[in-house]
């Protein structure tokens, strides 16, 4: 488990010794790349936003990473800091999701950490109801156009990474959700669809 993890090593040593073993499969890779477009649907991790101080940040963002990593022919970065798969704030992943480029070959959606620092139990809504400006609702209807609009693309949804500041915030506000259920939402919403998740 992630605790049993931390007592033998930090979450930074974790990442490198993760990051060293990609970089072998990535090396060995069987799928040709080249020839591909990719579009990362995001917050402020997929735009690296923490970053923007920092002259030309984008070159650190995952989605340029994996362009030259996997040698992909185009890589759309589609994040923007402090947006949400629901429709809490401006720039809702339901709401932008019609950017992504139409000859988009591999979908990647990375989210749910902002939802996560909002959501209540009335904001989570119900699998029943899927009702719109809820997380269940919005989720199911971003699945459920994706699939629609992107009929040829591959689409894989990526769960927001574990996020101490939202720990913090749950001891702060007693209302808030934990993570993991967002995360078994996606999961639930995700096999309807047949989408995978990682």
């Amino acid at each position: 488990t992630l605790l049993e993890k931390r007592k033998v090593r930090g979450s930074y040593m974790e990442t490198r010794m993760q990051n060293k073993s990609d970089l072998k499969v990535i090396a060995h890779k069987e799928f040709d790349f080249s020839g591909m477009s990719i579009a990362c649907l995001g917050d402020s991790i997929t735009q690296a936003a923490n970053l923007d101080d920092m002259e030309n940040y984008q070159q650190y963002s995952y989605p340029t990473r994996l362009k030259e990593l996997l040698g992909a022919k185009n890589v759309t970065n589609l994040g923007i800091g402090g947006s949400s798969i629901g429709r809490y704030w401006e720039n809702a992943f339901v709401d932008r999701f019609r950017e992504i480029p139409q000859d988009t070959d591999l979908i990647i959606v990375m989210g749910g950490t902002n939802d996560g620092f909002c959501l209540s139990q009335e904001e989570l809504g119900t699998m029943e109801e899927r009702k719109e400006r809820t997380y269940i609702g919005d989720l199911d209807e971003l699945m459920r156009s994706l699939k629609q609009e992107y009929p040829d693309a591959q689409i894989i949804f990526a769960t927001p990474l574990p996020n101490v500041l939202h720990d913090i915030l749950r001891k702060e506000r007693d209302y808030l959700l934990p993570q993991s259920l967002l995360v078994n939402i996606m999961k639930q919403l995700a096999a309807e669809y047949e989408i995978p998740v990682i």
